[in-house]
């Protein structure tokens, strides 16, 4: 006979997997948990002007889609205002796709922002952070 499972004692098991929503305690003998590690920096940003070998366009950085090198890492930037001008800045926010040692990136260091091997700007760090998600 099968009993059936009040919203607060049902687990997941083959029998009710579909009856149940899933927690990570039920999961941790069916899957293996993946932690997932994200470095962020909260930073100033200052475009150099085309003339001076800047951009010829502006960045949207809320797009998620400008991905260029800072210093040595892979970033993408996730927030800051609609658009940044070459010859403006603005205050971002940016995801760092590589590792990274939170010493080498402390409040008040200055990185090149490198697209295809040309510096087209600076970025000016005013806060570092990191996140971890387990799922």
């Amino acid at each position: 006979m099968r009993k059936r499972l009040s919203t607060l004692d049902r687990g997941v098991t083959p029998e009710n997997a579909r009856l149940t929503s899933f927690g990570v305690d039920d999961m941790l003998d069916l899957y293996v948990i993946i932690i997932w590690m994200a470095d962020f920096l909260e930073a100033v940003v200052l475009l150099f002007p085309t003339e001076a070998g800047g951009r010829h366009h502006p960045i949207a950085p809320r797009e998620g889609s400008y991905r260029p090198m800072i210093g040595s890492i892979r970033a993408r930037f996730i927030e800051g205002p609609p658009t940044i001008a070459p010859g403006q800045g603005g205050r971002v926010v940016v995801e760092l796709e590589d590792p990274v040692d939170p010493v080498e990136l402390t409040a008040g260091i200055e990185l090149q922002i490198v697209e295809q091997e040309r510096v087209v700007g600076i970025l000016t760090v005013t806060r570092f952070c990191r996140k971890a998600l387990a799922v």
